[in-house]
């Protein structure tokens, strides 16, 4: 996970900025949200990933996308987001909690909790210095 630096789509001080949503990306999933009890469920399925376009033909799964752009981050391959939640389908940021993959894989497995795993290196950072 990186941090954004310099003007969302632009390149400022000799560093370019990867992520470059349309300006309507997170109105459009806003419009897709469907509460359904503490979650915030796109298009009313729970159970299911879902995917959302941006920058003409990119897709990115709605969670990862949120995740990103209510923290400012932006997520390498490696990069796994969590839902707190159990919910697929939901995009609540407080539902959305960055772990590495083998603390993924150790959650799910129930030998830790998720406020046990290690979020990425990153984001402590960005905690630390907030």
């Amino acid at each position: 996970m990186k941090h954004r630096t310099g003007v969302r789509g632009s390149s400022r001080a000799g560093v370019t900025t990867t992520w470059d949503p349309k300006p309507d990306s997170m109105e459009r999933l806003g419009a897709r949200i469907v509460i359904m009890g503490d979650c915030w469920v796109v298009d009313g399925k729970p159970d299911r990933y879902h995917r959302m376009t941006y920058r003409g033909a990119r897709t990115e799964l709605a969670h990862r996308f949120v995740y990103a752009e209510v923290n400012d981050v932006t997520l390498g391959a490696d990069d796994v987001i969590h839902h707190l939640c159990e919910v697929k389908g939901c995009v609540r940021p407080e539902h959305l909690h960055a772990t590495t993959a083998s603390d993924h894989k150790r959650i799910h497995d129930g030998t830790i909790t998720a406020e046990e795993s290690r979020t990425t290196p990153e984001l402590t950072l960005q905690a630390a210095h907030g």
